[in-house]
């Protein structure tokens, strides 16, 4: 499934099943902190992968998600970081 907003993002997620999710840490509506707080209270067993454009992100963003892929590296991180919440 693809959003595009964290809004709609978490709407899909609350009417389907969600085992990984990618998610922007910059999106229209939130950040991708605000995102991952309200997919956590959401699916609490959900692996959030988050993509930033920035290399430093703030902490509490950082604990609250399962893998932080720069873009610059996405497409050698990417399928990596999927591999590695899946387990």
């Amino acid at each position: 499934m693809v959003a595009p907003s964290g809004a709609r993002g978490l709407e899909l997620a609350s009417m389907y099943p969600v085992d990984v999710v990618i998610v922007d840490y910059s999106t229209p509506d939130m950040n991708g902190q605000e995102f991952a707080i309200e997919m956590r209270r959401l699916k609490p067993g959900a692996r959030i992968i988050m993509l930033s454009g920035a290399v430093d992100l703030p902490r509490r963003a950082l604990k609250l998600i399962d893998a932080f892929v720069v873009k610059d590296h996405l497409t050698r991180e990417l399928l990596s970081a999927i591999s590695t919440v899946r387990q």
